[in-house]
């Protein structure tokens, strides 16, 4: 998983997977189909632990297996310009307390470093300039009460048009209690959640999901997660979330054995496209994607070839697909894939990003070892050297370099048309962080921008 930071690639970089880190199925390394029952009953943080605590007797060393192996951030640099990593070093961990998932997402904004490792939401800080996080807050926990599957964890860090961040969780379930005194529960389900910078206002915006991975806000705002299926015939699908959405999965489905394969998941058709007979409390999904989603993207397109204005890129995990690229189209009150087709192939890609650049940063796992092993993970650029070296694309890598606080209120305004998408949110955001009583300037221009018969763009 990576994240662009200035100069620096962050990445979240796991140790844990089936040695520290368990799940509820008999996989074909470990046996961990003991825990199931008492998986299904779990509603809270206390109640897993518990559950290790009961079958502790069953891992070597006995409670000390869940702590031996650490998950961490690392920063990767280039500090020559070459285009090479030649500086790597540990931003923050081990993460390896006996309920630690797996590091399974990071995003990087303006020195803050969030980072996902079940059961928390972390913010994290290098204060004093030593490339170490010296500040390491939790600001969410309850995420995890279940075991459930390899790699069904928090992750899908990205920030909102509306300045808030967005992340999802897997079919690992959560009960947090929020920062105001309120609990969200919901064991057994994926899960879409946003919230303030600070943690506060926490709301779940969409249930039901088996294993969102990732996140991605298209042009217009939309919100899309790509949601992977349960290996029992169904299909990867493209979720439009919506708030109050709710797509129908629970992690009960996956244990139910022939001739009942997966209950009312398969009997009711709830993971088809829309049908006549489908539940009427479901969102249905807008198509089917790939056959392991994982990392997930969406781009403007201004660095890649024309085909790509607007297109989301995913990476298709299962049995190395590499990276998939598509649209979507309105339809009804949805939407439909369109022009699907591989976009990098194969690799075994987990994670892409896109940096200040223009260039696609893409995180290859190598290979999968059910026993946990590394294999010596690797992150490439991918790149157009023709449209990353225009003047527009040049403009843009120096636009975040110098930072958009010291733009202009006029100039930011201006920005809120670009045809990159992450530069017009940037603007946004900084122009909205301007909006005192003293800085009447910026009314103005917001105003201004949304004037009926305006660039379509700028007014959204």
């Amino acid at each position: 998983v990576a994240a662009s930071l200035g100069k620096r690639v962050a990445i979240a970089e796991e140790y844990r997977f089936g040695r520290g880190v368990v799940e509820n199925r008999d996989n074909p390394a470990a046996k961990f189909g003991y825990l199931l029952d008492d998986d299904l009953r779990s509603r809270t943080l206390d109640d897993r632990l518990a559950m290790y605590r009961k079958w502790a007797h069953k891992f070597p060393g006995g409670m000390d297996w869940f702590t031996k192996h650490g998950d961490q951030v690392r920063l990767l640099e280039d500090t020559t310009g070459n285009g090479k990593a030649d500086r790597s070093t540990v931003f923050a961990g081990p993460f390896n307390a006996p309920l630690d998932g797996l590091a399974a997402g990071v995003l990087a904004t303006d020195g803050d470093v969030y980072f996902t490792c079940i059961p928390h939401l972390w913010k994290l800080r290098d204060t004093d300039g030593d490339g170490k996080a010296d500040v390491q807050e939790k600001l969410l926990t309850g995420f995890g009460v279940n075991a459930a599957f390899f790699g069904h964890d928090l992750h899908g860090l990205v920030w909102g048009p509306d300045g808030k961040l967005y992340f999802s969780v897997g079919d690992r379930g959560f009960h947090v209690a929020t920062k105001e005194g309120a609990t969200l529960s919901g064991p057994r389900t994926g899960a879409v959640f946003r919230c303030d910078p600070d943690g506060t206002a926490l709301e779940v915006v969409h249930r039901g999901l088996r294993n969102p991975q990732e996140l991605a806000f298209d042009q217009f705002g939309n919100l899309f997660a790509d949601d992977n299926n349960c290996d029992k015939g169904d299909h990867a699908r493209l979720v439009y979330v919506v708030d109050g959405g709710d797509s129908g999965w629970n992690m009960a489905y996956q244990t139910i054995p022939a001739p009942y394969l997966t209950g009312p998941w398969h009997a009711e058709r709830m993971w088809h496209l829309p049908h006549a007979g489908q539940p009427a409390y479901l969102v249905p999904p807008v198509g089917r994607i790939g056959t392991g989603p994982s990392g997930f993207l969406f781009t403007s397109g201004t660095t890649l070839p024309d085909r790509y204005k607007n297109s989301f890129i995913m990476c298709n995990y299962a049995g190395g697909r590499g990276l998939e690229a598509f649209k979507v189209n309105p339809k009804g009150a949805g939407f439909e894939v369109a022009d699907y087709h591989d976009f990098l192939t194969p690799i075994m890609a987990t994670d892409v990003d896109q940096g200040p650049d223009g260039k696609l940063y893409v995180s290859d796992f190598v290979n999968l070892d059910w026993g946990g092993k590394s294999l010596g993970g690797r992150i490439y650029t991918v790149s157009d050297p023709a449209k990353v070296n225009t003047p527009e694309a040049l403009a843009t890598k120096k636009l975040f370099a110098d930072g958009f606080d010291k733009q202009t209120t006029a100039a930011l305004a201006k920005l809120l048309e670009h045809p990159e998408q992450r530069v017009r949110l940037r603007a946004q955001w900084t122009l909205a962080g301007r909006c005192t009583e003293s800085e009447v300037e910026v009314f103005g221009v917001l105003e201004q921008a949304t004037e009926p018969g305006g660039n379509q763009l700028a007014r959204i």
